[in-house]
């Protein structure tokens, strides 16, 4: 039976230990394939003034939504320190080549054909620690000389309930065949 409590009897209590960090939880989706329709889209540039596509998707799979996310893409050929592509251009890359568009298109007709095309994507799962550490998430768990590497499931709520952040990530994108 339900009983009206008086506020002086609740006004010294407190949350339950974890409840914040578990109840704002970043929801993310397993490591796979998915089906990538464009849900919108802005230009930013980044600190040294980069210009880059931020592109709100959401992830599918067999025609049911099961989360969504963000692809950053640029056409500048950014490179890393070891000289490689950054993520952001090599996804702009591969978006060109999905959508069987020229280097030469225009930013804004590569976008056009993004909202017209259902695009296929492998995306990742992971957690990233207050220190800056990556793990990704798997069926099993891998160290690498004492270093995790991949975790389970049932290890992620352990690391989320001390600080650390899950997220996805979008690792290639291509032509959707499904």
């Amino acid at each position: 039976m339900v009983r009206e409590l008086d506020i002086s009897e609740i006004r010294d209590e407190v949350a339950e230990q974890g409840l914040k960090s578990e109840a704002t939880i970043i929801k993310t989706v397993p490591t796979g394939k998915y089906a990538l329709r464009h849900q919108g889209s802005k230009a930013y540039a980044d600190d040294e003034g980069n210009p880059y596509l931020n592109i709100n998707v959401t992830f599918e799979q067999d025609g049911i939504r099961k989360g969504s996310g963000f692809l950053k893409a640029t056409w500048k050929k950014e490179r890393t320190s070891t000289g490689r592509l950054t993520r952001r251009a090599t996804l702009y890359g591969q978006l060109l080549k999905a959508l069987d568009l020229p280097e030469s298109t225009p930013v804004n007709q590569v976008l056009d054909a993004i909202q017209a095309t259902v695009l296929g994507a492998y995306v990742t799962e992971g957690l990233k620690s207050p220190e800056g550490l990556f793990v990704s998430v798997g069926p099993e768990h891998r160290d690498r000389d004492g270093v995790a590497q991949q975790v389970t499931r049932e290890e992620t709520q352990v690391l989320i309930a001390n600080g650390w952040t899950p997220f996805n990530s979008i690792a290639n994108v291509y032509k959707w065949k499904g």
